[in-house]
C-alpha cells in the first residue's frame, strides 16, 4: 500500500513536470528493451536539475546503470547552462563519486488556522504525518497546536464517514 501511494506521488510530480515542460527523462536501452531511467525537474530559473526517481531492470548484465545514467544527464545538464545538478536526498555513496556535496536543507509548511476545521481542507494522504505532529506538539507542551491539530484530524474523519 505504501510503495504504491509513493509511486503515485512519483507519476504526479512526473506528469506535472511533463505538462510544464520541466521534466528531464533519460532512458538506457539494450537494443530495444529499456534497461534504466532518471527522472529530474528542471529549474531554469534557478538554473538547477533535481534528480528526483530512478528506475532500473534488475535483469539487465550491464553494470553501473545508474552511474552511466547520471553521468549522461549530468552532461547533458552542463550542455544545457545548469548550473548545478541535485542528487537530493539521500548520502548514497555513489553520488560522492561525481563529487556531491551534502548541504544542509530546511523546510517549511504553510497552514492555516481557521476557526472551522471543515474549511481546512486537510489532506487524508497526510493523516499519519498528522497524527506523528500531534503526538510531538503534546509531548513538547504545544496544546493551543495540539488542539488546532486535533480538530483537523476529527474533521477528516467526520468527511470520510
Amino acid at each position: 500500500k505504501t510503495a504504491a501511494k509513493v509511486a503515485g506521488n512519483y507519476h504526479r510530480i512526473l506528469q506535472n513536470a511533463l505538462k510544464l515542460n520541466l521534466l528531464y527523462m533519460p532512458v538506457l536501452w539494450q537494443g530495444s528493451r529499456p534497461i534504466g531511467v532518471l527522472g529530474h525537474i528542471l529549474d531554469p530559473r534557478m538554473k538547477n536539475v533535481h534528480f528526483i526517481v530512478a528506475g532500473r531492470d534488475d535483469t539487465t548484465s550491464v553494470p553501473s546503470v545508474g552511474l552511466l545514467l547520471h553521468a549522461q544527464a549530468i552532461h547533458w545538464a552542463i550542455e544545457q547552462g545548469y548550473q548545478t545538478y541535485d542528487f537530493c536526498h539521500g548520502d548514497e555513496a555513489y553520488k560522492y563519486t561525481f563529487g556531491a556535496k551534502d548541504r544542509p536543507v530546511g523546510y517549511f509548511s504553510i497552514r492555516p488556522r481557521l476557526s472551522a476545521p471543515r474549511e481546512a481542507g486537510f489532506d487524508p494522504l497526510s493523516s499519519t504525518d498528522g497524527l506523528r505532529r500531534l503526538v510531538e506538539f503534546i509531548e513538547s507542551g504545544r496544546f493551543e497546536d495540539a488542539k488546532h491539530a486535533s480538530r483537523q484530524l476529527l474533521s477528516l474523519e467526520e468527511r470520510e464517514s
